[in-house]
């Protein structure tokens, strides 16, 4: 089974719209805070890392990756357990090509993250550089944003092609939607898998060994890191270098 090609595509300089860097990098990346605002003149937040000379190549373009947050969470949850400094020394040394990093708000009263996908992810991809195929897009939550990230990849396959869930599985009772969710995806379409879940998190691990069950049963790939650790940013933070190398892969 092939996984997913979202960063490879940098790594190899195989299509016309990511550039070759020829530009010295030794600064971090920036944090930026904005909002978008429906129609009701409700806001929509979110915190975007821009990788390092995001403003001296104005021609690149970047995949990207949509962080869930908890519960109750805010855009800057990821950032503030060290995501955002974990991609510079990742970038700068040269392991992973340069990307864009999204945190998202809470989808608390938006499960389905409806949100996201008619007003958040729009607003991204017509005001920053980040390349809008599905195979560039991936889609991460973190505990019960991990509940939008999946369905979001499993209704909207041609959109997104891979979902990653930290301290997260399958929401209870949505095991038999899950596989009608697959069974209607084409194969060319199939979106791959990232779990990460500590031992000392038992309820989330089951979850995830339940979603891992149902995706093995239709030979859907992922990868799973199931190690010790608790329900943390701390402890999921510290196994996102594996998930994006994960999502180099091919």
């Amino acid at each position: 089974m092939k996984r997913l090609l979202l960063l490879v595509l940098l790594l190899t300089g195989c299509q016309d719209q990511v550039l070759s860097r020829d530009v010295h990098c030794d600064q971090p990346g920036i944090l930026e805070s904005a909002r978008v605002e429906n129609e009701n003149g409700l806001a929509h937040r979110f915190t975007i890392y821009l990788p390092p000379c995001y403003a001296d190549e104005p021609q690149r373009l970047y995949p990207a990756i949509y962080l869930f947050p908890g519960r109750s969470g805010g855009p800057s949850d990821s950032f503030n357990a060290g995501v955002a400094e974990l991609a510079d020394n990742l970038i700068l040394s040269g392991e992973i090509s340069p990307l864009i990093l999204i945190g998202l708000d809470n989808t608390d009263n938006d499960m389905q993250g409806e949100n996201f996908l008619l007003r958040v992810l729009p607003y991204i991809e017509a005001n920053y550089r980040v390349l809008a195929e599905r195979q560039h897009r991936a889609l991460a939550g973190a505990s019960q944003g991990g509940a939008p990230a999946y369905r979001l990849a499993l209704q909207h396959p041609d959109m997104f092609a891979s979902a990653a869930l930290f301290g997260s599985g399958a929401i209870a009772g949505e095991e038999q939607q899950i596989q009608i969710w697959l069974d209607a995806i084409p194969a060319s379409q199939q979106p791959s898998f990232f779990f990460n879940t500590g031992f000392a998190d038992p309820y989330m691990l089951e979850r995830a060994q339940i979603f891992t069950a149902i995706l093995d049963g239709w030979g859907v790939d992922y990868e799973s890191v199931f190690t010790d650790g608790d329900h943390s940013y701390t402890y999921w933070v510290a196994n996102f270098k594996e998930y994006l190398a994960w999502l180099a892969k091919d």
